[in-house]
């Protein structure tokens, strides 16, 4: 690598610029439209690849290309991630080779991939190129997993409907209606003769009781 980039990647990845990247992203806000962003997939997957691409549109070609990652956490600062160049990629401090690879595509294309995607990398992912000795920042590519659906609780099940008592299905016989015996084949005159035994019984007894009382009555007379 030539000696005079080595200046400008150490300032890429100094504590101090990592303190300046915020106030950079506010102040350079125009300088998006010098960068056309891609994602792939769409949707990522929890342990899958994610590849998402950097195209400098500006006139020079950057020498070299810095991504970062910002947390969705209030208060996270932006991380240094890898910073591409022609000769070689050089990772940040507390990045693993089994997290990412950065690749350049061509003179003004950049790659980054996520090798296996985590919860933990969830967030805003964007470039950075230097030309001119002016920073330049891509705009933020938002990397999240898909929203899990919420799943409502079954409603609950309806009570059985109670099944219908003999007492309630009992009904008070009138002393006029008769029922057929059982086991015997409805018949009219047979149901006939039937009340009128019903009826005509009591009668009968009743009638008895009155004849021989008053024959008792007129033999005591007598």
């Amino acid at each position: 690598m030539p000696p005079s980039l080595l200046p400008r990647e150490h300032a890429m990845t100094s504590p101090v610029a990592t303190l300046l990247l915020p106030l950079a992203l506010l102040l350079d806000a125009a300088a998006a439209n010098s960068f056309r962003m891609s994602k792939q997939p769409e949707h990522p997957q929890l342990k899958g690849k994610v590849e998402l691409k950097c195209e400098v549109l500006m006139t020079s070609s950057p020498q070299g290309c810095s991504w970062l990652f910002q947390r969705r956490e209030v208060g996270a600062g932006p991380r240094f991630l890898v910073y591409v160049s022609r000769s070689r990629n050089k990772l940040g401090e507390d990045v693993l080779p089994s997290e990412l690879e950065g690749e350049r595509i061509d003179d003004s294309r950049f790659k980054l991939t996520l090798l296996s995607f985590q919860e933990n990398e969830q967030g805003y992912y964007f470039c950075s190129v230097l030309s001119n000795s002016i920073i330049y920042f891509s705009p933020l590519v938002p990397v999240f997993l898909p929203a899990k659906p919420t799943t409502q609780p079954p409603p609950p099940p309806r009570p059985p409907t109670p099944a219908p008592t003999n007492a309630s299905q009992l009904v008070t016989r009138r002393p006029e209606v008769c029922p057929p015996s059982a086991g015997s084949d409805v018949n009219s005159k047979a149901l006939d003769f039937s009340c009128n035994i019903y009826i005509w019984a009591p009668l009968a007894g009743t009638c008895a009781l009155l004849l021989l009382s008053l024959i008792t009555v007129v033999i005591y007379n007598h």
